[in-house]
């Protein structure tokens, strides 16, 4: 059974996530190819296309009553996670496709009230090293 708590840190990332497709396509002009895509390893929130960049977008979000940034969400075990999802996407690619320019982009939301307060777009936040 879910707590009060889950329920609205659920609802809260449903939120900044349609937040986020919205500013990427119609503020960005980028086209969404999937959102939530799963796998054993986890999920992507958002895979989109930067003209011809495929972009890996990570969506963080907070309100502002908790203590933290959510860009402090985005630790090294987060980072090592991305990576071992976006290996599992790629993997997806027939072998005779060349792999796409890829980039990990984070989003993050900072919600007061219901609304978003503050919005950050990192480009490149998650290095391939």
């Amino acid at each position: 059974m879910s707590t009060k708590s889950e329920l609205n840190r659920e609802r809260l990332g449903q939120w900044s996530e349609q937040v986020v497709a919205e500013y990427l396509e119609q503020t960005l002009g980028w086209r969404i190819l999937q959102r939530n895509w799963r796998c054993p390893a986890g999920e992507l929130d958002i895979i989109a296309m930067d003209g011809v960049c495929t972009v890996i977008v990570e969506v963080r979000s907070r309100q502002s009553r908790l203590p933290g940034t959510p860009v402090e969400a985005v630790d090294y075990r987060k980072v090592i996670q991305l990576r071992r999802v976006v290996g599992y996407w790629l993997a997806q690619f027939p072998t005779e496709t060349d792999l796409p320019d890829l980039r990990i982009d984070v989003i993050v939301l900072r919600w007061e009230h219901e609304q978003v307060a503050e919005m950050l777009h990192i480009r490149g936040a998650v290095g391939g090293d």
